[in-house]
C-alpha cells in the first residue's frame, strides 16, 4: 500500500489584516495568529414529559484571539494597533491561511475590537514582542479561496 505524502504546511506566509479606518491593512512582523474560539450556549429545553435533560443550541460566542508580533515602537503596525485600542471601536479583520506555496487558501473574516494591545516584557537578549487581543463581535466567516 502506497503512503500518501503529507500535505501539512508551516505558518510561513500566513497573514493578519486589520482595518485602519480606511481599508484593511496587513500587520507586519506577525509571529503568531490565534483563531477565534466559537462556543455555543446550551439552552435547557427540558419539559415535564422529558425522559432526561434536553438541550438545544443557543447563540454562538466567537470569543477572542491573539496576534503576536515583533514590537517595533512607532511602526505603522504599532500605531494602528494603539490607535484601534484607544478608539474602542469595532473594526473588520481578516486571517489569511496559506498552503505550502504561499497562496492564501482560506480566509477567516469578522469584526472585533481591541481588548488589549501592549508590548510584552522586554528582556536583555530577546526580541521585543507585542500582543494584540481582538474580541470578536458577531459571526466569523471562513471562505476557501477559489
Amino acid at each position: 500500500m502506497a503512503i500518501t505524502p503529507t500535505q501539512a504546511s508551516l505558518g510561513h506566509n500566513d497573514e493578519f489584516w486589520f482595518h485602519n479606518g480606511t481599508a484593511l491593512t496587513e500587520l507586519v512582523e506577525v509571529k503568531a495568529i490565534g483563531f477565534p474560539e466559537p462556543e455555543t450556549d446550551e439552552i435547557d429545553a427540558t419539559h415535564l414529559k422529558s425522559e432526561g435533560i434536553e438541550t438545544i443550541p443557543g447563540t454562538t460566542d466567537f470569543g477572542e484571539f491573539t496576534v503576536t508580533m515583533n514590537y517595533v515602537a512607532g511602526s505603522a503596525t504599532d500605531v494602528l494597533c494603539e490607535a484601534a485600542r484607544m478608539a474602542k471601536d469595532t473594526r473588520d479583520w481578516k486571517i489569511g491561511v496559506t498552503d505550502r506555496t504561499g497562496t492564501v487558501v482560506r480566509e477567516y473574516t469578522g469584526k472585533g475590537w481591541v481588548k488589549r494591545y501592549r508590548p510584552d516584557d522586554i528582556e536583555t537578549n530577546a526580541l521585543k514582542t507585542a500582543t494584540l487581543v481582538i474580541r470578536v463581535t458577531g459571526a466569523v466567516t471562513a471562505v476557501d479561496a477559489p
